[in-house]
């Protein structure tokens, strides 16, 4: 505090009041060089005045905290965008496809399941003794599996179960149930196919409803993943093999008929294309381990 001068006062005079003796500190203060101690308030600028608690930068989340979340987050964007690749990669150009019914033994059995290669027609057109699937009808949907008999162009006649293509009998090579129906002859459109199915006395096919339009094929009949089977090969050379596949069957109630076909389905030639105007795939059919 600073001192007030000494100052005499006559008897009976009043003290003086609180707002005089302010004012006598400041002129005071201000006239006398002698006094380097005087009370003023500090600058606010020096000042530091700490924030209330629970507000400010207290609760602010640190950069090392965002950093944190933010990968996380990251993280969990690239799995997704990953799942979702990894899914059309694998759809877009394959499906699966059920058998049902009888109508393509004894290549397939009932309940048998393959994957459909539906990219091999981007780059290239159907060609005769391969196994397709085609959409039947939209309304409900419904797909079959068919084998291609007919091409485009072709005329095509089935007189007591044996298939003229152009007036030429064809011999098939794939397995086959043979009929014994007459078709009368006709002349396929430029995307139209003549699919039968290879139990040929029970299949509802082209000899039943016509030509096959083109657009409606979805691919290609590629490999049979199910029910299982020990190859031929393997089975001859580890008998036991056999005997411990046949216990599993039996532990997981797995009882169904022995497929014909396990994995790779087999490509056939076509009967009527002379072997140099063959692709290699058709001169040279995959190999089957099966019978």
């Amino acid at each position: 505090m600073t001192s007030t001068p000494d100052t005499e006062m006559e008897p009976n005079t009043p003290l003086p009041s609180r707002e005089q003796r302010y004012s006598w500190d400041i002129d005071w203060e201000a006239d006398s060089s002698a006094h380097e101690f005087r009370l003023a308030p500090s600058s606010p600028a020096s000042v530091d005045v700490a924030p209330p608690s629970g507000h400010g930068q207290a609760d602010s989340p640190s950069s090392a905290e965002l950093s944190s979340v933010w990968q996380i987050v990251r993280e969990i964007i690239e799995t997704i965008v990953l799942t979702v690749v990894i899914f059309l990669l694998i759809r877009i150009p394959t499906q699966t496809f059920r058998i049902e019914g009888f109508s393509m033994e004894p290549s397939f059995i009932p309940g048998q399941y393959l994957i459909v290669n539906k990219a091999v027609y981007w780059f290239r057109e159907p060609s005769r003794g391969e196994v397709v699937v085609f959409r039947f009808s939209d309304n409900p949907p419904q797909d079959y599996i068919k084998r291609i008999i007919g091409l485009p162009g072709e005329t095509v006649e089935v007189q007591n179960g044996q298939v003229y293509i152009n007036g030429q009998p064809l011999e098939e090579p794939w397995p086959l149930k043979p009929g014994f129906y007459s078709d009368a002859p006709i002349t396929l459109g430029p995307n139209e196919y003549y699919v039968l199915g290879d139990n040929r006395g029970n299949s509802s096919d082209s000899h039943a409803w016509g030509p096959l339009d083109g657009d409606r094929i979805i691919g290609k009949a590629w490999i049979a993943y199910w029910p299982p089977k020990v190859p031929t090969g393997l089975a001859e050379r580890y008998p036991q093999l056999v005997v411990w596949f046949n216990k599993l069957k039996a532990a997981l109630n797995l009882q169904h008929r022995e497929p014909r076909y396990w994995g790779l389905i087999p490509t056939f030639p076509d009967p009527l294309k002379p072997q140099g105007q063959q692709g290699q795939q058709a001169q040279h059919p995959v190999p089957s381990p099966y019978p």
